[in-house]
């Protein structure tokens, strides 16, 4: 299955160019977002970019091998990264990069032996379906700001994407539209725990069995407002979260891992979006695929499942120089994975 990609930086610049001669792409998924579904693009949080900018969807702002990648290949290009995050995302044990916020593999230099050793840092003991920023690190702080605080030490900046979720939802159902979001997750506890509802048309109300509750419309906005409640994946997926990158944000870029590495029911769920997207917009989203060494064996032998998610100390990350850049995404990042397990991890 064929994705529609952008290869590389040369395709995402004649993108924005494209879109700067002709908003109607915007126009449409305005029209599209606020007949459908009573949401105002003009009170919706987005990012706010207006230059050529790139950056991963991820829950939180970690600085592991693959921001480090992605990061530097922004770097190499001239053009601004911004990961996107999503703290108000519910944990789950079974995830192995919501797994690798708490339980930190660091990959760190080995003192007087020379070379680098992997150190285990638990820093927190989430709870199953906690929201991430309400889950405390050992620290005393939430781990939204434990990571966000030393993002920011280096002075990057990142859009958290809960809030365009949680206002689209609120949007939605105080407007009063036939088309109401259907399932949704809410924090049922005092210790941030959240729970899916659904949507009883009979009811007029959002039930869940689970937690033993109903909720009304206007309690639910009103959790909504409060960054409490926010729609399940299975509508921001697409309706929203894909017509951001390169249409209502002209200049931006979402990179992701290739959908052609999952399995087949989520490639059909990622492609039947793009194509949903396409219908409304009359363009794709703006988004390039780079290389995931959680797929790379040298990598995994080297540091485990899931090496991606190892997080490198600042000194051991390789310099700049010498990087023999392509300008196509994909290549590069590989290029930049390739150099730092060969001049750090296999030195």
């Amino acid at each position: 299955m064929n994705f529609p990609y952008i290869e590389s930086v040369d395709d995402f610049r004649r993108r924005i160019k494209e879109a700067e001669r002709d908003s109607e792409a915007e126009r449409r998924v305005r029209q599209y977002l606020l007949k459908e579904w009573g949401i105002d693009v003009d009170n919706l949080p987005l990012p706010e970019v207006d230059e050529p900018t790139v950056g991963p969807a991820r829950q939180l702002p970690a600085e592991n091998i693959e921001m480090r990648i992605l990061r530097t290949l922004a770097e190499e290009y001239g053009i601004n990264f911004l990961p996107l995050t999503f703290k108000i995302d519910t944990y789950t044990s079974n995830n192995p990069l919501k797994s690798s916020y708490v339980n930190r593999k660091l990959v760190e230099e080995n003192g007087k032996n020379g070379g680098w050793r992997i150190r285990k840092e638990r820093i927190a003991r989430p709870l199953e379906k906690q929201v991430l920023c309400r889950i405390e690190t050992v620290h005393g702080v939430p781990l939204d700001e434990y990571y966000e605080k030393r993002w920011s030490a280096y002075g990057r900046g990142h859009f958290d994407f809960g809030s365009t979720f949680s206002s689209a939802l609120a949007q939605n159902l105080n407007n009063g539209r036939e088309n109401i979001i259907e399932n949704v997750w809410i924090e049922v506890n005092g210790k941030g725990q959240a729970e899916k509802f659904t949507y009883d048309p009979e009811k007029k109300a959002y039930v869940c069995a689970k937690a033993g509750m109903e909720l009304s419309i206007d309690e639910v906005a009103k959790l909504a407002e409060q960054r409490k409640a926010r729609p399940d994946a299975s509508w921001y997926y697409q309706k929203l979260y894909l017509l951001i990158p390169g249409i209502l944000c002209p200049q931006s870029l979402l990179m992701v891992t290739p959908w052609e590495q999952d399995d087949g029911k989520i490639q059909g769920m990622a492609h039947e979006a793009y194509e949903e997207i396409k219908g409304v917009a009359g363009v794709y989203p703006a988004t390039a695929r780079f290389y995931d060494v959680n797929n790379d064996e040298r990598y995994i032998k080297t540091l485990g499942k899931y090496p991606a998610y190892r997080q490198p100390e600042p000194e051991l990350w390789i310099e700049g120089d010498n990087l023999k850049m392509e300008g196509n995404f994909y290549k590069d990042a590989k290029t930049i994975a390739g150099k730092f397990l060969k001049e750090v991890l296999e030195r």
